[in-house]
């Protein structure tokens, strides 16, 4: 009897069957993963809806009732839900986003940005519908926040950093209060420039918690900053050649993740007419989308004791320290208990290339250069001619040959609305009270920048600065010129302008305004800027000076904070 042949698949078939299996996996899983997706993106979706009609609801009930109907702002952490300042709980169906808020204003519209962990629900007051993303918690926050129509960056701040904005309604001479970051705050369109105070940290807490609209007390401040937002600028006069008309200086913001401009054509060289980033938004081997600069000159709050620098208005300014001591003096802004700032930041001495970065954003039109209330000869900074060297000082016009006693404070406003300048606000980059004070006239200030002591470039010439020898020495670990120090090619002429380096307002901009140009050289090796009270016509924001680092009693600085800044 023969028996049955029994059928089967031939390893070849299980190969070709396991492909094809295969095959189906590979288009069968994305659409499946697409669609899990969609479904956790509705969900979210409707628990966001739902949060909005809770929060609507509950503005309703507060006008039926009477009570008042400001500002309500809904705040989750970590899953956790708090509101300011009523301290409603919403009541709605589905889960709790994990972070994020939600805003109610006064007439019942609703913004938000939610987290949960994933994606990202955001909604503005004009939008009627809810969109979700794919976003980092961080970048879910800040979409909250206020935007101009410049594109400057959003001003990054730290948690010991307060943000402000002038109010005119106030009838006290100092005007300042808390912002709302998530309204506008700040518009440098308008040459209105963020601001923020450092305060002690006694009352730190109680403005961190405190609403918008909150006076800041003078007593409790002990820094005022101005953010100064990445930008390219378009180069015009790469040749340094020497007191050129003063123009406008063509500036476009950007953001650190842009591709940099280089400033260079096809052949690799500099060329009036190409964009360059400026080198300032690079902190050692970072990319920054901004720094923070003093609003003035740095102070004390005990006369002339550096062991709690300040930066205020209305007081004499930091003097008579080398450029060692002034470095350490501004390290010092680096305490977190006093100051707040938080250790990821870094507040060190105003680099020659941040100077520069201030006085070419002054001279387009987000300066005071593009504002119209000031014509002429009246567009230069006006100076400080306090002879006792009180910050924030302003003696109403750009040039003056001696000092004058009868200055105005920096509280001294323009009349925006009738088209009036003012005394004051003339002394700010900005021509009003947003911009930085005492950048032409005042002390002089020295900057971070020196020269090479020789041709091999393997350190710094000390000068007087009195910086350790392994301090100023490229091969040493411990060489503060590695990001802190812009370092100028040795020379022998304080007229050899040919080792500027574009974008530090010395070759490119030389004779503005009559300003005084010094290069260093092997006599003296480090730069001081803004000329001083005493000089006369030859001080102002483009001024430059060398000397040997020495203490001197005209001689003070200015503070930066860079570094990498976590939501406030």
């Amino acid at each position: 009897m023969l028996k049955k042949k029994i059928s089967g698949f031939t390893l070849i078939e299980l190969l070709a069957v396991i492909v094809i299996l295969a095959v189906i996996m590979l288009i069968a899983t994305p659409t499946v993963m697409e669609v899990i997706d969609d479904a956790k993106k509705a969900t979210f979706k409707n628990s966001a809806h739902g949060i909005v009609k809770s929060a609507v609801y509950n503005h309703s009930l507060n006008i039926i009732s009477g009570k008042k109907t400001g500002e309500i702002t809904y705040t989750y952490n970590n899953g956790v839900e708090t509101s300011e300042p009523d301290g409603h709980v919403l009541d709605y169906s589905g889960n709790k986003p994990k972070n994020g808020s939600v805003i109610v204003n006064s007439d019942g519209d609703v913004k938000l940005a939610l987290h949960d962990g994933t994606y990202c629900a955001e909604k503005a007051y004009e939008d009627s519908e809810i969109t979700i993303t794919t976003k980092t918690l961080e970048e879910c926050k800040r979409s909250m926040e206020y935007v101009d129509n410049t594109g400057a960056a959003i001003p990054e701040f730290g948690e010991g950093m307060i943000p402000i904005r002038w109010d005119e309604k106030i009838t006290d001479e100092i005007k300042w209060v808390k912002a709302d970051i998530n309204e506008e705050w700040y518009d440098y369109d308008k040459q209105e420039w963020a601001n923020v105070v450092l305060v002690n940290k006694d009352n730190r807490d109680d403005y961190k918690i405190a609403t918008p609209g909150t006076p800041i007390n003078e007593e409790h401040v002990m820094a005022y900053l101005v953010w100064i937002p990445r930008y390219r600028y378009e180069l015009f006069n790469v040749n340094s050649v020497g007191n050129t008309e003063e123009i406008e200086i063509p500036i476009i913001f950007e953001d650190k993740n842009q591709t940099k401009s280089t400033g260079k054509n096809e052949d690799g060289d500099y060329k009036n007419g190409e964009w360059l980033t400026h080198p300032a938004f690079t902190f050692g081997s970072e990319e920054l989308n901004g720094f923070w600069v003093g609003k003035f000159e740095t102070t004390s709050k005990i006369p002339d004791d550096a062991t709690t620098p300040t930066i205020k208005p209305g007081i004499a300014s930091l003097r008579s320290q080398n450029i060692r001591t002034q470095f350490e003096t501004a390290q010092k802004f680096n305490t977190q208990s006093t100051y707040g700032l938080p250790l990821t930041l870094d507040a060190h001495m105003m680099k020659n290339m941040e100077w520069g970065a201030v006085t070419y954003l002054s001279h387009s039109k987000y300066g005071k250069f593009g504002n119209s209330i000031y014509t002429g000869v009246n567009k230069e900074i006006y100076q400080n001619k306090s002879g006792s060297y009180i910050t924030g000082s302003s003696n109403g016009t750009p040039s003056q040959s001696s000092t004058n006693t009868q200055q105005c404070a920096y509280t001294d406003i323009v009349d925006r609305e009738n088209g009036i300048g003012a005394c004051g606000a003339g002394a700010s980059t900005t021509g009003n009270i947003y911009g930085i004070y005492d950048m032409s006239g005042g002390a002089y200030e020295y900057v971070m920048g020196g020269m090479y002591s020789d041709e091999t470039k393997t350190k710094l010439l000390q000068g007087s600065a009195e910086f350790t020898k392994t301090e100023l020495t490229l091969t040493s670990e411990d060489f503060i010129g590695s990001k802190y120090i812009d370092k100028y090619t040795y020379g022998t002429s304080y007229v050899d302008y040919s080792r500027r380096k574009l974008g530090d307002a010395t070759g490119e901009t030389r004779g503005w305004y009559g300003d005084f140009p010094d290069f260093v050289y092997s006599g003296s090796p480090w730069f001081a800027r803004g000329g001083s009270c005493n000089d006369g016509t030859n001080a102002g924001a483009f001024n430059f000076i060398s000397y040997n680092g020495d203490l001197g009693s005209v001689f003070g600085f200015r503070l930066a904070v860079s570094g990498v800044f976590p939501s406030a």
